[in-house]
């Protein structure tokens, strides 16, 4: 239930920002939300309508965009896709290397951008 707590933050950081642009709507809320962040889409919609209630947020639509996992292997500085659903380590297409690599995408929870009006 971690999804809580960030909707919290969400409309906080969203309220926070119609307020200081003295909107009286907000619209929507652009997400995006890496693979690996185990955030649940369908939690983070429902508290966001049930603690938006009597805001200016109440009608606000949160668009979610996935974030697909990359690597960047530095042995040979090549990018590549992972796949969430593989057991096994991931390992450069390139250069074949399994543990020089680092996580460069997948991760991600950033609100892109609010709609207000």
């Amino acid at each position: 239930m971690h999804e809580l707590p960030l909707t919290n933050k969400i409309l906080e950081t969203a309220i926070d920002f119609a307020e200081k642009n003295n909107a009286v709507q907000i619209q929507e809320i652009n997400l995006l939300i890496g693979e690996l962040s185990d955030i649940e889409e369908h939690w983070l919609n429902h508290y966001f309508k049930y603690i938006s209630k009597d805001t200016i947020a109440a009608d606000a639509n949160l668009k979610i965009t996935k974030v697909n996992i990359k690597w960047l292997c530095l042995n040979c500085f090549f990018e590549f896709d992972g796949d969430k659903k593989s057991d096994k380590p991931p390992k450069c297409p390139k250069c074949q290397e399994t543990k020089n690599l680092e996580l460069i995408n997948g991760r991600e929870f950033i609100i892109e951008s609010i709609g207000i009006i």
